[in-house]
């Protein structure tokens, strides 16, 4: 959409500030001032405005030298008339007119003034849109704000887009779809990435919106947002919220939980420590896990994470750990790739969570990471 202002002014400067203040809320790509004198010039440049953009608004004082009406209905291939409701309204208002005030094209509509004789007129067909106002700042500023303005809203309406975040598979949002559009008018598009889910909504009005939502909502579970943020991003802003500290110990992971937090502005009010424990040597000096529990389950184990976790919670206040195996090779041991164990720990309790993910390498740490950081916000939301 491209649109031009015309104004015929001889105060440049401050009768196009006014104008483009008035009209903030549309967006304005050009704006031209004309003499009250040169028919020849504004005739020339409506026929060049109405083959380059889409909409033309032009402000035009009654003084003018010429006939801008007939000359924007002659442009248009459209008859000029006396509009009776113009006529009116001057009547109404005590309006003196010559007539050619309340002249529009035949097929336009009236906006019309009650600040002064004036009328205002909306010429649209499948080319452009002409508008005509006075030049009158206490004449156009209601005719802006009452019909012209919410008559662009109404033309280029944008559309309501909400986003739900959620920790699952597509296909739950693809099957909530199916059932939840039967009765409601929407677009829809949802996209994974290793288990977190970005569900995109497009609506024409706010009530639909609201209700599509709540349904999608109550369909899907692990909702985390109803708003484009990550999910490091809703584990700082819970914790910031706690007054809470979290720490990471990592093995196969290899700093990623920690990497994404800290990557959110403020995370320093809430992140204390983020170890990467990636040998069992370190996980027993640094973290104090068992040498016995190393010995007899091995790293990869519920035991592990949940001694690492232990290991952490002397300064914080929630720890998070990772232990598994992400390939491409296992660990010289019958355990499987994809194999791994999260541990979620408060000076309450901790609990220990098993998976046997799929994938290459980089799918298998990507998404033990985004399991590491809902599990965390599931522990904070049910504190």
């Amino acid at each position: 959409m491209k649109t031009a202002v015309m104004i015929f002014s001889s105060d440049k400067i401050k009768d196009t500030a006014e104008v483009l203040g008035t009209l903030s809320e549309i967006k304005t790509d050009y704006a031209e001032i004309l003499s009250f004198e040169d028919d020849l010039l504004f005739s020339r440049r409506l026929d060049e405005f109405i083959d380059t953009v889409d909409n033309l608004i032009i402000f035009a004082p009654k003084e003018l030298k010429f006939d801008i009406r007939q000359i924007i209905a002659d442009k248009l291939g459209s008859a000029l008339v006396e509009n009776e409701n113009a006529i009116s309204i001057n009547r109404a208002n005590s309006k003196s007119s010559d007539g050619k005030c309340a002249m529009i094209p035949e097929s336009a509509t009236l906006i019309p003034n009650y600040e002064g004789a004036f009328q205002g007129f909306i010429f649209e067909d499948d080319q452009i849109t002409v508008v005509l106002l006075p030049s009158e700042k206490k004449e156009y500023t209601p005719m802006c704000d009452e019909f012209l303005i919410p008559y662009f809203n109404q033309k280029y309406k944008k559309p309501i887009v909400r986003t739900i975040k959620y920790f699952g598979d597509a296909e739950n949002a693809i099957t909530a779809n199916e059932s939840i559009s039967k009765t409601s008018d929407y677009e829809f598009s949802v996209r994974e990435n290793c288990k977190d889910c970005r569900v995109n909504l497009t609506f024409s009005s706010e009530e639909d919106a609201n209700e599509v939502v709540k349904a999608f909502c109550n369909y899907l579970d692990g909702v985390y947002a109803t708003q484009d943020i990550s999910l490091a991003e809703t584990l700082v802003t819970l914790l910031k919220l706690g007054g809470m500290k979290v720490s990471t110990a990592e093995s196969f992971t290899g700093g990623r939980v920690v990497s994404d937090m800290i990557k959110i502005s403020g995370a320093s009010e809430v992140v204390h420590e983020g170890i990467v424990s990636y040998s069992n040597e370190s996980k027993r000096a640094r973290l104090g896990v068992k040498e016995d529990t190393l010995s007899s389950v091995g790293a990869v184990s519920a035991q592990v994470a949940y001694q690492m976790a232990l290991g952490l919670l002397g300064e914080t206040d929630l720890a998070i750990t990772t232990t598994g195996i992400a390939g491409p090779k296992s660990d010289n041991t019958a355990k499987p790739v994809g194999l791994c164990y999260i541990g979620i720990g408060t000076k309450d309790a901790i609990h220990t969570y098993k998976y046997n993910l799929t994938g290459n390498r980089e799918r298998i740490t990507e998404t033990a990471k985004n399991i590491a950081l809902f599990l965390a916000i599931k522990k904070i939301k049910n504190k």
